[in-house]
Parts: structure tokens; sequence; C-alpha cells
């Protein structure tokens, strides 16, 4: 459990450069980490996950700017998922393919809640690793996953059709991708938890701040949650809603 937190964190600390640089078109290996308010580049000290955040007070120490709160939210988020994944299936290919959507789908909602955009960079990263692991993994699972990958889009393409501009490109793709790592059947209910959720966020804000029905919502954040809780209990969720029949 301790490795995968400690993991965990150094991927957060990672996953923070993505957010930052892919919706700005910056490459995530070069250069090496710096301060984005004065560019001064940081030290190993500077760039140990939480701490360093803490220990200099959630500023620059180079140019005293203040450093968002992202940067451990996310480290922190990161670190917890990872050791739940762990709890869930312990050492293996699965815990890595998981590792994989779950970080992917951290970035995506991140920069799609701060830009209203999901990177095709990173869409066509994870699809790409996607398929490697369903390769190496389970080779005669790839059929499934592909049928996954169909039928999450489909769910979000037809809408879409029908109400042109309700939803973007992004979220059709995430939700491929998403579907890609769940295969079938568990591809449905994360792509359907992620509408609900993002439904009943919606019209409680909605409610909330008294505004109309064109209150604007990333998506790709639901979608994730969505995604994540089909993860961890989907074959719980599927025996609840086959209960009923």
């Amino acid at each position: 459990m301790a490795i995968a937190i400690l993991l965990g964190l150094a991927a957060g600390s990672f996953l923070n450069v993505c957010i930052w640089r892919l919706p700005r078109s910056q490459s995530i290996i070069w250069p090496g980490s710096h301060c984005p308010e004065c560019g001064h580049a940081l030290r190993a000290s500077d760039l140990i996950p939480l701490f360093s955040f803490i220990l200099n007070r959630a500023r620059c120490r180079y140019c005293l700017q203040p450093i968002s709160w992202r940067y451990p939210i996310i480290e922190a988020l990161t670190a917890s998922g990872i050791a739940c994944l762990y709890i869930k299936t312990g050492w293996g290919w699965q815990l890595v393919q998981d590792t994989i959507l779950f970080c992917g789908l951290v970035i995506a909602s991140a920069i799609d809640i701060e830009w209203r955009i999901i990177p095709n960079r990173l869409t066509a990263f994870m699809t790409a690793a996607g398929l490697v692991m369903i390769l190496l993994a389970s080779p005669r699972l790839i059929l499934n996953s592909l049928g996954g990958a169909i039928g999450a889009a489909l769910v979000l393409l037809l809408p879409s059709l029908v109400y042109p501009g309700g939803m973007g490109g992004g979220d059709i793709k995430l939700a491929a991708v998403i579907g890609l790592y769940l295969g079938w059947p568990m591809s449905l209910p994360a792509v359907f938890l992620g509408i609900l959720t993002g439904a009943l966020f919606g019209l409680a804000l909605m409610l909330w701040k008294q505004q109309g029905l064109k209150t604007a919502l990333p998506l790709g954040p639901f979608l994730s949650l969505g995604a994540i809780l089909t993860v961890l209990w989907g074959q719980q969720i599927l025996n609840w809603y086959a209960g009923f029949y």
C-alpha cells in the first residue's frame, strides 16, 4: 500500500505538468520543471509532492508568487486513486491498465474544467496505451474492448447529431477511450453514470444560481467519475440493475 501511495504521489506530480502544458501545446518532457510565473528552474527539493507545497507555504521559493492549490489536490487525488485501485486488484497488468486510465481521466478532467477542452494528444495517447495494454495482457478481449469503445461513443454521438453543438467532440472521444478500457458491457454504466451525475450537478447548480437551462458544464469530469465508479464497483452496479428484472 505504501509503495502504491508513493507511486501515486510521484505520478500526480507528473500529471500536474501535463495539465499545465498540454492545453498550451507545450512539450511535457522539455524543458524541465520550472515556475510558470518567473520561469526559474525548480530544484529536486522543490518537487517533493505535497511536502514542497507545505514547506514553501504555497509560494514559489524564487519569486514568492502563490502556487495554485491544484497542485497538491491533484497529487493527493492521484495517490488516493491509485491506492484504491491497488486495494481492488493488487499488483498486476490490471492495475497498470486501470492506473493509465485513471491518470488520463485526471488530466482530462482538470483541463476540461479550466479550458473546456479535452486535448486530442491526450485521447490519442490513452487510446494507443490502452490498445497496447490489451494486446499484451488479454489479446482475446480486443473485440470486447472495441465494442465497448463504439458503444460508449454512440451514447454521446447520437444526441449530438440530434442537437448539434450540445455535445463536444472531445467528450465523445473520451467516452470512446473509457469504453476501450472498460469493454462491453461495462462501458455503458460508466457513460450513463457520467451523464446522470453531470445532469444532477447541473440541476443543483441551476437551482442554486437560479439560472436557465443553458448553464454550461464540462462533461469530462463527470464521464471520468462514472468511469472510476465503474472500475471500482462496476459488477455490483450491473448486478443491482439486473435485480430489477
